[in-house]
């Protein structure tokens, strides 16, 4: 059984080798521009094919040295890759002196009650806004616990398991459907600490189908629109470098990407591990991200990610 389970792993490698080649080549001609392209830019990030070509090192080693090293070519150009496609994303622009908002984000996972992780990020981290995703099954009793235990908050439930919270107040949510499961929510709000109005826009996008995403961003950033003092926070299911958010990269601030005191990696999932950049948090221009941190918890997929905002510097 064994050697037959080795045959067979070793039978597929030329195809898992031809697959990722004929990925990469879609990835830089198409990205995720048509139905045939985008499986493959969604379901293979360039951490994938990092990996994707260890695993052929393994598989080849011992029986072809010529075929492993090839490979081992293939790791470091996937690295490489990934690294110049990360840097081409990077603006890093830089925050005036003043105030803005410190803003949180985190899909909890659909999890049944508060997780004791959300609220000690919620202590240590002090945040303005909170938006959370997968948070349905939290309920009224959820929310409540939330506002009790920290002082000044208030919440809204939003479709698709959305939720929002705010230390200050909260105008009624517009919320638009824009396909089955996927919706997004407009609200104002004004801040504590922070004079005048804000206005904030979260979705969360489903991971399925496979299709590309631009009418969904394009709609979502319609919604959101283009006046000062917008947070557009959400789980976006979308590469970060994906044809869809080309426009974003015009109209917004990204809190990872256009942050100067950030340099680690821009992906938010999965376990910890850096595969894919889904979870985002964007700004009206008028603001910058003066410093921003994500980080797994144990037992959730996605990181949660904080930027505190300040003035963009003219």
């Amino acid at each position: 059984m064994k050697t037959a389970l080795v045959r067979l792993i070793r039978g597929a490698a030329p195809l898992l080798a031809g697959l990722l080649l004929a990925a990469l080549v879609l990835r830089r001609l198409f990205r995720d521009e048509y139905p045939w392209s985008a499986p493959t830019f969604y379901a293979l990030p360039l951490p994938l094919h990092v990996a994707g070509w260890l695993v052929l090192v393994l598989i080849w080693w011992k029986m072809n040295r010529r075929l492993a090293w090839m490979c081992v070519a293939g790791v470091i150009c996937s690295a490489l890759l990934w690294w110049m496609n990360t840097k081409s994303l990077r603006g890093e622009v830089t925050a005036d002196t003043g105030d803005g908002p410190r803003v949180f984000f985190w899909n909890i996972g659909h999890v049944h009650t508060v997780p004791a992780d959300l609220h000690e990020l919620i202590t240590e981290l002090d945040p303005d806004v909170i938006g959370l995703a997968e948070a349905e099954n939290l309920g009224p009793a959820g929310f409540a616990e939330l506002v009790k235990q920290h002082e000044g908050f208030q919440f809204v439930e939003l479709p698709d398991g959305v939720a929002c919270l705010v230390k200050g107040t909260l105008s009624a949510p517009a919320s638009k459907t824009l396909a089955s499961r996927l919706s997004v929510s407009i609200l104002n709000a004004t801040l504590t600490r922070l004079p005048r109005e804000w206005r904030l826009c979260l979705t969360d996008i489903p991971p399925w189908p496979p299709l590309p995403r631009t009418d969904y961003l394009d709609s979502i950033r319609h919604e959101a629109g283009h006046d000062a003092r917008t947070i557009v926070l959400g789980d976006f299911n979308t590469p970060l470098d994906a044809a869809g958010f080309d426009a974003w990269h015009e109209d917004y601030h990204h809190a990872f990407a256009d942050c100067a005191d950030w340099s680690g990696p821009l992906e938010t999932w999965g376990f910890g591990i850096p595969v894919l950049a889904i979870d985002q948090i964007w700004m009206s221009r008028d603001y910058a991200p003066r410093t921003a941190r994500k980080g797994p918890r144990w037992g959730q997929d996605h990181s949660w990610l904080f930027v505190e905002c300040g003035p963009a510097a003219p």
